[in-house]
């Protein structure tokens, strides 16, 4: 396959080479790996995991917010919002949080499962926003979080099949 740009989905461990959503000229390929020129100005081969080939638009969070109250609530929602002004959700939560909660449940509840939970060290704006922006360059942020408006009781999921 011919190919002439690529763009980063995802840094990788090439966070001194790439940046997200960011388009660099393809130099050479071969088998799995193509050679960019990297943000730190060198030539580098990199596996074309890390890319997009065609003119798709890479997501970028570019703002998110608590919905609830950090101080009061174990389990704090916040919203996510993308470059393409799409808007996700996530739960977002502390260690000690955590304890917390599993300090007032019944015995009998062995443990909690939550996909699009995120677990920080503390719920401040430094942490959490260091933390998503790092997910983010994975490309692990739309894995670890919803559309807005799915998972809510008041949500219609029935469908015909």
């Amino acid at each position: 396959m011919e190919l002439d740009k690529a763009i980063c989905s995802s840094i990788g461990n090439y966070e001194h080479a790439l940046t997200k959503g960011n388009k660099y000229k393809i130099l050479d390929e071969k088998e799995e790996m193509i050679r960019i020129v990297g943000d730190h100005g060198r030539r580098v081969w990199i596996n074309k995991y890390y890319f997009y080939f065609n003119d798709e638009e890479v997501l970028i969070l570019t703002d998110w917010k608590f919905d609830d109250d950090v101080e009061t609530t174990e389990f704090i929602e916040m919203s996510l919002t993308f470059n393409d002004r799409v808007k996700r959700w996530c739960i977002i939560t502390t260690p000690d949080k955590l304890k917390q909660y599993f300090a007032r449940q019944e015995p009998e509840l062995p443990g909690i499962h939550i996909g699009h939970m995120i677990i920080v060290q503390r719920i401040d704006v430094d942490t959490v926003n260091a933390f998503l922006r790092q997910m983010d360059n994975q490309g692990e942020l739309l894995k670890a979080s919803l559309p807005l408006g799915e998972g809510s009781e008041d949500e219609d999921i029935s469908g015909s099949l």
